[in-house]
Formats: C-alpha cells, structure tokens, sequence
C-alpha cells in the first residue's frame, strides 16, 4: 500500500491507493480506493474532457438529423400511402432527406459557410454508399426477415446514421 501523488495509476504495482479529495475529479472522495477504481475514474474523466468539446456538435447533428429524418420517413409514408412500390418509396425519401440533411449539417452544424462543391461532392459520394446500404439491408429485413416496410426502413436508416457523424465531421466538412 501506498499514497498515490502520480499523474497516472501505476500499472499493476499497487493494489490500494490513499487519494486526496480531489485528486484527478473524484469529487470529494477520500480514503483507500483500489487502483482499479482509480483507473477507471482517470479513464472517465479522461473520455469526458476529450469528447466535451464535441457535445454540443453531436446534439445539433442529432437534431438536424431529426428534421431531415421527418422529410424522408415523411415522404416515405406519403408515397407508400398513394401505393408506390417501398424501394422507390425509399429512394425518393432518402433523396429528400439527403437535400435537407447537407443543407443543415453544413449551415447549422459544421458552420462550414464556404466549399459548396467540394462538401456537396463528398456528401454525395457518403449519401450514395448511404443509400445503397439502406436499400440492401431494406430489402434483407423484409424479404428474408419478413418485417414490415415500416420497421425494416427505420431500422436500415438508424444502423446507417450511427456512424455518420465522424464521417460527415472528418470526410465530408474538412
């Protein structure tokens, strides 16, 4: 046992650890922690100061995303409703909702004001892959899973979206 002044928990030294209240944000605690709660508080606090300044972004990425959502399930619906075919239901829905979504992850989002093309370019290419994927795993969920049109779409879409935010961030507005 011994009093833990460091920066970082000794990897495998110690197995309990004095901590000052305090000490790397552990609020207040004070006592004999075991290094493995040490480590994994250092981690949290570590995870939280790194994706803070991301926050924010991600919950206006999730917004517009929203917005651009109600276009295409909106649509989607509409044109299932009047009897159109569900693949050309999905591909005017997600045309729709491409158009809206770019407009407002560039403007309100990204801020990135300047490079129409060059975004709108990539954006493209990202929405194309997007929709290819959708579209094939649309069609596995209800031809081969046999759920319905509905839930088949949002499933494909909300497995679409999960990683797009890094992708639109790091790919499409750099």
């Amino acid at each position: 046992v011994s009093w833990f002044d460091g920066p970082a928990c000794p990897a495998g030294r110690l197995t309990m650890t004095r901590c000052q209240p305090d000490q790397f944000g552990l609020s207040g605690k004070r006592g004999w922690l075991s290094e493995a709660t040490l480590k994994k508080e250092y981690h949290e606090q570590w995870m939280y100061h790194h994706l803070r300044p991301h926050i924010h972004q991600f919950s206006c990425y999730i917004g517009s995303g929203a917005a651009a959502a109600a276009l295409d399930f909106g649509s989607y619906f509409l044109l299932m409703g009047m009897g159109i075919w569900y693949i050309t239901a999905n591909i005017v829905g997600n045309t729709l909702g491409f158009f809206g979504a770019f407009l407002f992850h560039k403007y309100l989002v990204f801020h990135q004001h300047s490079g129409f093309v060059n975004h709108f370019v990539r954006y493209c290419i990202l929405s194309l892959f997007n929709i290819v994927f959708q579209t094939v795993l649309l069609m596995l969920l209800v031809e081969y899973l046999y759920l319905d049109a509905g839930s088949a779409k949002l499933l494909s879409w909300i497995l679409s979206a999960l990683g797009n935010f890094f992708l639109y961030k790091f790919f499409v507005y750099v």
